[in-house]
């Protein structure tokens, strides 16, 4: 009698009726699966989608992950922006301040000087030496940061030796615009010609160039731009996972605890997931000195005697303030 067609017929019906065994498949080969630009990471029913350690940016991108098991062997982190990205800088600086006025032409008042002690005369008196230049303008603020995109993860078990943290982070805002030039100080007033009447009577006696004007102080680097908002997170109900709330400085913290592969397990948690938004970005520089004015020149000589000394330049001013760093983005609510 021939039996191979019933043990063959055994062997097909116990190859359908056992399942196939669950594989481990690694984060890493999946995460680069881009559909329709969303990150989309799923594994068959029964695998065992694993973490071995590292840092993921969706840069942006949302991201879903759709795993019944989820198993982390090693600190993992998973951010929604790179902790460096950021809007690009404003470009250029701020408008230079204004020129300072010459001498002579500012801080004029009136004065009144006593002629032979019974009447007196107001004349017009100003400041001989340069104005000092203008501040430069501020900078323009910094772009927003771009907010966090969605994160979605379907899991129904999460297990392991160690802890993946999904950061819902929005992107830190742009940095400020440099602060604009001070504005030039004004030139000084030229000296008194010596002159002289008959047998020199009469001669001027300020003979020197006054002092040109300070440079003005650089314009205040532009504000930094406000972070960008969190992430909308959605986490499933299941054991070892937590979707929680976390103060700025918490969530940074772990962030960067995450980055160091230094993240310790003090309970059965293996999942957190939270949304942060992102830090302000860095105030702009502040704007270049303003130049020094030109000294006054010198009064000529006469047959009377010599001339003057032309006036020393005006000093640089000083270099602006850098910017207020931006405002933090707001979580997700």
């Amino acid at each position: 009698m021939n039996h191979v067609p019933a043990i063959a017929a055994v062997l097909v019906t116990w190859l359908f009726a056992t399942p196939l065994a669950a594989r481990d498949i690694l984060f890493a080969d999946l995460f680069a699966n881009v559909v329709d630009d969303e990150i989309v990471v799923e594994t068959n029913p029964g695998d065992v989608l694993v973490f071995d350690g590292g840092s993921f940016s969706a840069r942006g991108r949302p991201l879903t992950v759709i795993a019944e098991t989820i198993r982390v062997d090693a600190p993992s982190l998973i951010l929604s922006h790179d902790l460096a990205s950021a809007p690009v800088p404003i470009e250029g600086r701020a408008d230079q301040g204004a020129k300072g006025l010459n001498g002579g032409s500012w801080g004029c008042r009136q004065e009144k000087i006593k002629l032979l002690s019974i009447t007196s005369i107001t004349i017009k008196v100003c400041n001989l030496e340069g104005e000092q230049g203008g501040t430069g303008i501020v900078g323009a603020s910094g772009t927003p940061g771009a907010a966090g995109a969605p994160i979605d993860i379907r899991t129904k078990r999460v297990v392991g030796s160690s802890l993946l943290v999904v950061a819902g982070n929005g992107q830190k805002g742009g940095t400020g615009q440099q602060g604009g030039q001070g504005g030039t100080g004004g030139a000084g007033t030229n000296g008194q010609n010596r002159a002289g009447d008959v047998f020199c009577q009469n001669q001027n006696h300020r003979l020197d160039g006054s002092r040109g004007g300070l440079g003005g102080t650089g314009g205040t680097g532009g504000s930094g731009g406000p972070g960008g908002a969190g992430s909308t997170i959605h986490v499933a109900e299941a054991p070892g996972a937590s979707l929680s709330k976390l103060g700025f400085d918490e969530a940074y913290s772990l962030i960067a605890a995450a980055v160091a592969g230094d993240l310790k397990i003090e309970n059965d948690l293996r999942l957190i997931a939270f949304s942060i938004g992102g830090p302000g970005g860095d105030g702009g520089p502040g704007g270049p000195r303003g130049d020094g004015g030109q000294g006054g020149g010198g009064g000529k000589n006469s047959h009377c005697g010599g001339g003057g000394q032309p006036g020393l330049p005006g000093g640089e001013g000083s270099i602006g303030p850098i910017g207020k760093t931006g405002p933090i983005g707001n979580p997700a609510h």
